[in-house]
């Protein structure tokens, strides 16, 4: 046991009321598994993608002309929820969680089952069971009904992927074990890494209920979390610009809602391309859209953005400001965002 470890478990046995969080290292095979996700997203290989992550069109933004095309095409072929029921036959066996699916095997047995493995031999993995195999089964029957479903509207995405210049994504909480690992598979990827004040982050997670339930949704202990997670990934991001010099941009969502424009060159400059007038106009409207009534917390339009990033200022409580302030003090040090 870490020393880490054994003074935590001290703590909570003497009852102490104090925050222990140590950070997960991540399997190799979790690392692997995201890398080459990635890297098939980015190189157009669509074959090699997950079926379910083809068949969510509701997580495709329809605002371009080829996007309504491929979400009208897999709405119609496979609807909106065909991709979640093979997804919840596993439901009690496989966790949202990469790091429990891999300790509990789901990845070995659902590799099996498209190997078209025995019952006998999927029994063979420990702790497997009847009930266990059928559930696996089922999901890959599931899965095979739905890519051949999914495979008539794939040229869309196949023609749209290969004809484009630049292939971009957001990706949300990613760790940079796994970007140390994309870098070296692929010498032309840039990565524009983002930073957002705590305070509105935590607002946010409160928002759409995404405050942890492992720290019991309390967004003091979680701002304290969140803010060394962010300062790790400073640091390990300086370590990587050495190896990758060149290859990282840092921004923060601050400025791009408050200089959108001036943003969006130091991000072009950085990779090395243009971004057309037409694009640029569709972000501003992103930010200042006067034709939304209700702001969805989990969507990307917003009626006034910048009030959006200083929400956390009217909807806090000052004691909870103070708090994050107190448990943030060395990442504002570095990112430059003040006490209140």
């Amino acid at each position: 046991m870490q020393r880490t470890s054994f003074y935590c478990l001290l703590l909570k046995q003497l009852k102490l009321q104090t925050l222990c969080f140590i950070h997960r290292k991540l399997l190799t095979e979790e690392v692997e598994r995201v890398r080459d996700f990635v890297l098939n997203m980015f190189n157009c290989r669509l074959d090699d993608l997950p079926t379910e992550t083809l068949s969510l069109p509701h997580y495709i933004y329809p605002k371009m002309e080829w996007k309504k095309q491929y979400h009208q095409c897999a709405m119609a072929v496979a609807g909106g929820s065909e991709s979640k029921g093979c997804v919840d036959k596993l439901k009690g066996f496989c966790p949202k969680s990469a790091h429990q699916c891999i300790v509990n095997k789901c990845d070995i047995l659902i590799d099996m089952v498209k190997e078209n493995a025995t019952n006998n031999q999927l029994k063979a993995v420990k702790g497997q069971n009847n009930t266990m195999v059928k559930a696996f089964k089922e999901h890959r029957n599931c899965l095979t009904t739905l890519a051949k479903k999914i495979d008539l509207c794939k040229p869309i995405l196949q023609y749209r992927c290969e004809s484009s210049k630049v292939h971009a994504a957001k990706i949300l909480r990613m760790r940079l074990e796994v970007v140390e690992a994309i870098l070296e598979a692929d010498p032309r990827i840039y990565v524009i890494h983002s930073l957002r004040d705590p305070r509105g982050t935590m607002l946010s997670r409160k928002n759409v209920n995404l405050l942890s339930r492992n720290l019991y949704r309390n967004m003091i202990k979680e701002s304290k979390v969140l803010c060394d997670q962010m300062l790790e990934d400073v640091a390990k991001r300086k370590q990587l610009e050495k190896r990758f010099p060149g290859r990282f941009l840092e921004i923060t969502y601050e400025d791009m809602v408050q200089n959108t424009t001036g943003v969006l060159y130091r991000m072009a400059k950085h990779v090395g391309v243009h971004i057309p007038e037409k694009l640029q106009e569709e972000l501003l409207k992103l930010f200042s859209s006067d034709k939304i009534k209700i702001e969805h917390p989990e969507g990307v339009e917003r009626r006034n953005a910048t009030m959006t990033a200083n929400a956390w200022r009217t909807k806090l409580d000052s004691t909870t400001i103070q708090a994050i302030d107190s448990n943030c003090a060395e990442l504002y040090k570095y990112a430059g965002y003040q006490r209140v």
